[in-house]
């Protein structure tokens, strides 16, 4: 009788366990399928955004993790000399080419180290970089990763992608494809940052107080170094022969 009742007991116990993690499961996938529908409804939004202001898309890349918690999205428009940036939003923030600074990552692993403006697996993120790709346990977990813009506008002095706010393994797919939006991200800014230097040059070629023919000679040097364009070299010139 005593054996009976002990089975009994361990049956009932193990269906509670069961029972317990059938009820956990369906939580767990209705809390994701809240997530996509809230991700579809903001991405609808943002589409909407784009077709209001027409935009003319130069790059456009998007992450968003498997559990649709987190969604990205990042628009070069080259034409507008702006880029906007979405996260977890149904609407984008634009940002001007000449207020961008820079990019810088935050990263913070399962043992709340800072492994921030890291190159990992070889990537470069950030301007600055510490080499740690080799270094990672790849079975070991990353607690945070952001990606930051740095700005010079007073009114905010940086936009922030929060692409992994929970404990996520190195060797996962929504780490890699983070990474790679990173990396994506980070290429782009690096372009529109060595452009604002390069116009602030031509800027100083096209107006200082040197003689036209010395700043003809500057402009040929700007062209032949591949600083410039030949559409750039030919408007440039226009503007200083204008002035004779």
């Amino acid at each position: 009788m005593e054996f009976f009742c002990g089975f009994v007991l361990i049956l009932t116990f193990i269906a509670f366990i069961v029972l317990t993690c059938r009820d956990q499961e369906k939580q767990e996938k209705a809390i994701i399928e809240n997530n996509k529908i809230a991700r579809e409804e903001e991405s609808i939004e943002r589409q909407d955004q784009l077709k209001k202001e027409t935009l003319d898309v130069s790059k456009h890349y998007k992450y968003e993790n498997s559990n649709h918690s987190i969604a990205a999205d990042y628009i070069l428009c080259e034409m507008d000399k702006k880029i906007y940036c979405s996260c977890n939003s149904s609407s984008y923030t634009s940002i001007d080419f000449n207020k961008i600074l820079g990019t810088n990552v935050i990263a913070i692993d399962g043992k709340s180290n800072d492994i921030s403006n890291a190159v990992t697996g070889g990537i470069v993120f950030g301007i600055a970089g510490a080499v740690i790709g080799s270094q990672i346990d790849k079975k070991a977990k990353i607690k945070s990763y952001k990606l930051q813009i740095l700005l010079s506008d007073p009114s905010s002095s940086l936009y922030t992608f929060d692409l992994i706010d929970d404990f996520t393994e190195f060797e996962s797919i929504d780490y890699i494809q983070a990474t790679e939006f990173v990396s994506r991200v980070s290429s782009s800014i690096n372009a529109i940052i060595k452009s604002n230097k390069d116009s602030q040059l031509i800027s100083q070629v096209v107006n200082n107080k040197d003689s036209i023919e010395q700043r003809l000679k500057s402009l040929d040097s700007l062209k032949q170094s591949g600083t410039i364009s030949d559409e750039e070299y030919n408007t440039k010139r226009k503007e200083i022969l204008d002035e004779i």
